[in-house]
């Protein structure tokens, strides 16, 4: 099953019973409510593994339609992935105590330059 099925089968568990990839204006022709929106992202999170916040729900033309909503998603996704990287990435550094300046002893580089910086 592809994001925008998986998508549809969330959004008729919420609300049944709408085309929601014809349908282009759910918000604005009260096809969704507040109640139902606050339901989709519950269930958004929890299929898609993501953490829609407060600050999606204030922008109404993220959930006009399917595709509006796939973007979200698919934003929020990439926001995960590049924090993930940069976890993993931090994790992997080892602190040197040469002169006692905090250098990072990996590799070398712009990001170890800049993480440098702020631990100075």
């Amino acid at each position: 099953m592809n994001e925008k099925e998986q998508l549809i089968e969330v959004l008729n568990a919420v609300k049944p019973g709408i085309d929601y990839e014809k349908e282009q204006h759910l918000v604005t022709d009260h096809i969704l409510t507040s109640f139902d929106i606050v339901m989709l992202v519950a269930q958004i999170n929890e299929a898609f593994s993501i953490e829609l916040t407060p600050l999606d729900l204030e922008r109404p033309e993220n959930f006009e339609q399917c595709r509006g909503v796939l973007t979200l998603i698919k934003s929020q996704r990439g926001l995960n992935d590049v924090w993930g990287r940069i976890i993993t990435h931090l994790g992997t550094f080892k602190i040197c105590s040469a002169w006692n300046l905090g250098l990072f002893a990996h590799g070398g580089g712009l990001f170890d330059l800049l993480l440098c910086q702020r631990t100075l």
